[in-house]
């Protein structure tokens, strides 16, 4: 049983398959929630999905994050430190738009 206690719902958003040969040892694909692309779980989130837990690819995470900014609501997720938002943002803006 997990040592995790119960919390508000949590988000985790997960490199797709195909964009990652080499994921953290251990990893188990798993689909995302909204379009089922394969993506990777790591060993330290599988109590976090067994709680319930969302699963999220990069793209549908970036759609939620737009969506949330357009309804002028704060993106709220489960997991993520000061930052990492603004980071996945610019991270899919660099994949989106290749120099």
């Amino acid at each position: 049983m997990s040592n995790i206690p119960p919390r508000e719902p949590v988000t985790l958003v997960c490199h797709p398959v195909r964009s990652m040969a080499h994921p953290v040892a251990g990893s188990v694909p798993i689909r995302c929630k909204q379009c089922e692309t394969p993506v990777w779980l790591s060993p330290t989130s599988f109590d976090r999905v067994r709680l319930g837990a969302s699963v999220l690819c990069l793209a549908c995470a970036h759609r939620e994050i737009v969506a949330a900014e357009a309804r002028g609501e704060p993106p709220e997720w489960g997991g993520f430190l000061p930052g990492q938002v603004e980071e996945l943002k610019r991270e899919l803006r660099d994949e989106q738009n290749p120099t």
